[in-house]
């Protein structure tokens, strides 16, 4: 069973270590040109399912908000 503390660890060796903090056009050396809502959810997706380690649960979508106007969700599947 997946916990909760397991995927926070997860997420945040793959995404917030990498993004947090950092501007995405020049400290992020996968994003060329300018990193988009959408180009992020799709480096996110690919970053989190590089390796995932939770075969009893599954990646269904990436949701980001950058602001309470401004969301885009990816559906995985």
């Amino acid at each position: 069973m997946l916990s909760p503390g397991a995927l926070d660890r997860w997420v945040h060796e793959r995404l917030l270590r990498v993004y947090d903090h950092k501007d995405l056009n020049t400290d992020v050396p996968d994003f060329s040109g300018v990193p988009t809502t959408e180009i992020l959810a799709l480096d996110a997706e690919r970053r989190l399912r590089n390796g995932w380690p939770f075969p009893d649960a599954e990646l269904d979508r990436i949701r980001l908000q950058e602001t309470p106007r401004n969301t885009f969700e990816l559906r995985t599947q």
